[in-house]
């Protein structure tokens, strides 16, 4: 099982482990659809470079500030059916603004993983950078692995 495998195994576990709770607790609660319902660990390396980035920087600047940046954050990750593009679109945002996708390649994998589990919003670290000399636009990378 290669990387992005594992890890969205155990966020399959975790939102397994988290709806038991929520039918055994006191106070029951529902999970609201664009809430992350897993966290997906990373190592550190912000590896996992997704697309499309050109079309969204000024929502890119508006988060991490303007000139050269290193802006790390948290990004949400998202199911996009509905995407008249590519209705197995995986769609990122940061601080509630779009701001890329997975490769199509690496939606489909992801969607491949996650398919018996129904539809899960998660979230990881990201990091924004660029903007420095030679680099005027800013590119965004998620701490995942990379299938390799």
């Amino acid at each position: 099982m290669n990387d992005i495998g594992v890890i969205i195994m155990l966020a399959v576990f975790i939102i397994a482990i988290a709806r038991i709770g929520m039918r055994v607790g006191s106070t029951p609660r529902e999970l609201h659809p664009s809430s992350p319902s897993a966290r997906l660990p990373g190592d550190g390396s912000f590896a996992f470079e997704i697309v499309g980035e050109a079309s969204y920087q000024r929502a890119l600047r508006k988060i991490a500030g303007e000139g050269k940046v290193r802006h790390e954050c948290t990004a949400i990750i998202y199911l996009e059916d509905e995407n008249p593009h590519d209705n197995k679109a995986v769609r990122v945002d940061i601080d509630g603004h779009t701001v890329g996708y997975f490769s199509r390649a690496d939606a489909r994998r992801y969607r491949k993983q996650i398919a018996k589990h129904g539809p899960i919003t998660s979230e990881c670290d990201a990091l924004i950078l660029g903007g420095g000399k030679g680099k005027p636009s800013l590119g965004v990378w998620l701490d995942l692995p990379t299938s390799g």
